[in-house]
Formats: C-alpha cells, structure tokens, sequence
C-alpha cells in the first residue's frame, strides 16, 4: 500500500488503513508525520490490525519521537526505514516484539 506524499500529518482515525490484514507493504514516505506519541492512545496504536506486515517505510517525514509500543503488534516486520527523520532519542524498548526485524534503516 503506497500512501507516500500525499500530505498525511497523523495516522489516528485513518479509514485508509481498514483494509490492515491484507497489507504485507506500507509506505509513507516523505508525508509530514512528526510525533507518533500523538497517535498512540490506549485503545489505538498508529499501525495496530496490521499483523501482517512485513515492510514499513517512513522515510522522509519529520518523526522526532517514537514512543514505547508504536510498532506494537508488527510481530511480522522484517524491514523497518526511518531515514531523513530527525530521531534523536529512542526509549530503549521501541523496537520490542519485533523479532523478525532483518533490515532497519
């Protein structure tokens, strides 16, 4: 699924994204995501019903944090880009559950 630049500023309460079972590739390259920590609320993660994934590309947004359990739930993830962003600190367990990470970018 290829939503790259076209201007996304949050994933909360995308309906774009009800099709999640089925997508094994998700990028969102060069849109203007910048927090995720706005996105994570108890009841929905920013990538959560997406369990098949396998690939996820964010390049190029303007990411400065990713919040412990942002990646919750991608126990499929194999290949992970967070280049051009400007991350700073991660909180040690951001990656946690990701057992099958092979290429992080």
């Amino acid at each position: 699924l290829d939503l790259s630049e076209i201007k996304i500023t949050s994933l909360f309460g995308m309906d774009v994204l009800s099709v999640r079972n089925q997508v094994q590739g998700l990028s969102l390259r060069s849109n203007f995501l910048y927090d995720f920590a706005l996105d994570v609320q108890p009841s929905a993660q920013p990538f959560s019903g997406l369990a098949q994934l396998q690939i996820l590309d964010l390049t190029r947004n303007q990411l400065n944090n990713l919040p412990a359990g942002v990646f919750a739930g991608l126990g499929q993830l194999q290949w992970l880009n967070l280049s051009g962003n400007q991350l700073n600190n991660l909180p040690e367990s951001v990656f946690a559950g990701l057992e099958r990470l092979r290429w992080l970018y």
